[in-house]
């Protein structure tokens, strides 16, 4: 089958996921731009309504813009979830204090057992805890966020079992690893994978591994004044790396205005330990290893099927 009719399909199935009033975290990339077709069909259709969309990167603003998908930011759907939060707590409290009320008037009457049945249907550990009755107290202000990869492995006690079962099935699967930031936006991507509830990553089977590093290097974004450093840091951890540039051979610029080096490390035993140690450096904004941020993986296989694996550790 046809490589995009491949991104098709697991992109379709992705946006399944996706239903009305969400906030929704758009990826960037070729098997993205199938989603934000299947989001922009079914709003016009009536199928999905009120739903807020960000952008990962600048491309993927200007394409949900002509596909007439609604757009919000990060920072605005922080601001508007806080404000929901703050209306929750206010009928909690509003709760609490009728609850107060009309103990006191029991008590005032002096009818033990219509106390006791009221302290029965209100538990006293749910009132004294408020914040356990408000289903918005998290730190995730994105309902969803589809996106692709360049590269995926998932994590198994025995990673030759794991990807002999295609790398998405099998019991003992652990957590999905991604390299990510083949199109540039690796920065903004992995803050809307942060900030999501779910995190679905779409992709075909060539993109499967048993380790990463195998069919991909990692992108680093560094800020431009310690690009130098950061790349002799990252080739004295064994990579090869090479400062990416545009088809007219200037230097690649993020949309956050920092350079990218593409470190080829071979085969990565340990991406973890990788990953800290990238984390670690202040000249590196960010990294193209995304450890268990993944909580579903939709892979379209070579002959059109659609396999789902889901995370079990996403951190």
């Amino acid at each position: 089958m046809d490589i995009n009719q491949l991104k098709k399909l697991a992109a379709e199935k992705a946006v399944e996921e996706v239903s009305s009033d969400m906030i929704v975290g758009l990826g960037t990339g070729s098997t993205v731009q199938f989603a934000l077709e299947k989001i922009s069909e079914k709003i016009k259709k009536g199928e999905l309504k009120n739903i807020q969309c960000i952008p990962s990167s600048n491309r993927t603003e200007v394409e949900a813009l002509r596909l007439g998908i609604p757009l919000t930011t990060l920072n605005e759907a922080v601001e508007w979830k806080i404000e929901e939060e703050k209306k929750e707590r206010r009928k909690e409290e509003k709760k609490e204090d009728d609850i107060r009320k009309t103990e006191d008037r029991i008590q005032k009457s002096e009818v033990g057992s219509r106390k006791s049945a009221l302290s029965s249907t209100y538990p006293a550990s749910s009132i004294q805890n408020p914040e356990s009755l408000n289903i918005l107290h998290s730190a995730f202000y994105i309902d969803l966020t589809i996106d692709g990869a360049d590269e995926v492995a998932v994590g198994h006690p025995d990673p030759d079992l794991a990807y002999r079962q295609t790398g998405l099935s099998g019991e003992g699967s652990k957590q999905i690893n991604l390299i990510k930031g083949g199109g540039g936006a690796l920065l903004r991507e992995k803050i809307l994978a942060q900030a999501s509830k779910k995190n679905i990553i779409i992709v075909d089977e060539s993109k499967l591994s048993k380790h990463l590093g195998i069919k991909w290097h990692v992108p680093v974004e560094v800020i431009q004044f310690a690009v130098s450093v950061e790349q002799k840091y990252l080739e004295s951890l064994g990579a090869k790396v090479v400062k990416r540039k545009k088809a007219d051979g200037s230097d690649y610029i993020t949309d956050e205005n920092n350079f990218i080096l593409d470190a080829d490390f071979g085969e990565i035993k340990n991406a973890e330990e990788l990953s800290v140690l990238l984390n670690q450096r202040a000249g590196i904004v960010e990294h193209g290893l995304f450890i268990g941020m993944t909580s579903v993986l939709i892979c379209a296989m070579n002959d059109g099927e659609i396999r789902m694996q889901k995370s079990e550790c996403r951190m």
